[in-house]
Formats: C-alpha cells, structure tokens, sequence
C-alpha cells in the first residue's frame, strides 16, 4: 500500500507541478515555474535536484525525472475529447 497516490498527487499536466511546488512544496512561483517548463519539455531536473531533496518526498522527485514531455493544461482539455472509448 505505500507504493499508491492520491489521484492529486498524480502530475498529469505542467500546471499540476506548478502548483504543487508552490502550495504544496513551498517553492517561489519563479522558480516553480521554470522547473516546470524544464520537467514539461524533457529538459530535467538536474539544476534543482538538491532542493527538491530538501522539500519533496522521492517518489515526487522520481516521477518528474521520468516526465519527458507534458503537455500544458490548455492544451490537454481538448485532447480529451479526442479520446474514444474501447
């Protein structure tokens, strides 16, 4: 059981890291941002990895070293209507 998340700990989309690093982990919205875009576009954590120590849990950390590309929220909204059932 200590292996699951909530459904909003789940990052499916950059704001979702946006706001989670800024009301959840207490990061500047600056800062917030930029390693947000880093994470949507694949570029990684590396610059901010010793902070995001300091102020996440790993298995957080983990899943934005994985992330290689996130779409921006407006972006995904019409996506999903895109999606058909199986």
């Amino acid at each position: 059981m200590s292996g699951e998340k909530k459904i909003t700990e789940v990052v499916p989309v950059r704001d979702i890291i946006f706001q989670q690093l800024t009301k959840k982990y207490g990061f500047e919205p600056k800062e917030a941002f930029t390693i947000s875009e880093s994470v949507r576009k694949g570029k990684g954590i590396k610059k901010w990895e010793q902070e995001l120590k300091e102020k996440c849990p790993s298995w957080y950390i983990d899943i934005l070293k994985d992330i290689t590309y996130l779409f921006p929220k407006a972006k995904e909204i019409p996506s999903v209507g895109l999606v058909k059932p199986s």
